[in-house]
């Protein structure tokens, strides 16, 4: 369980989680044996080295006061149990790549939405519902991308 502040935090976080879910897919396309699921891991790893490096210039670029405003947020589930359920397996599909892969989206989409949906200041509310709908198109481009590389 952990309690965010201000937006600065839950961007913080989101950064940090962006970071440590390319080095989880890093480890995994080491130990992939199969060609097409280590395509798909070294994608999605570089995908979130560049969603990581978006949010760190996101929050260089947003005014203060968004990322100075306070409240107070508690996020039930915590990341790091997240991560750690995820087995690191040889044998690993694309379909349990990309299945892990929702997974993890899922975690950010629910915070940007809860994020959006506890907070009164427009221009907040707009940040996160714009981070929100980033996600779900991200979930959408991973499945596109998988079932590409499913068909080669």
């Amino acid at each position: 369980m952990r309690t965010f502040e201000r937006t600065r935090d839950v961007l913080d976080h989101a950064r940090s989680f962006h970071h440590q879910v390319g080095a989880l897919y890093q480890r995994l396309e080491n130990q992939a044996e199969k060609e097409r699921v280590q395509m798909l891991l070294d994608y999605l790893g570089r995908h979130e080295r560049h969603l990581e490096k978006s949010l760190a210039d996101y929050e260089e670029e947003a005014s203060k006061r968004i990322m100075d405003t306070w409240f107070q947020y508690t996020l039930e589930e915590d990341p790091s149990d997240l991560l750690s359920e995820v087995q690191i397996k040889g044998d690993m599909s694309v379909d349990d790549v990309v299945r892990l892969a929702l997974r993890l989206d899922d975690y950010l989409i629910d915070l940007y939405k809860n994020m959006a949906e506890n907070t009164d200041i427009p221009e907040v509310k707009e940040m996160f519902t714009n981070l929100l709908e980033l996600e779900q198109q991200e979930e959408h481009q991973i499945a596109r991308n998988a079932l590409r590389l499913d068909e080669m």
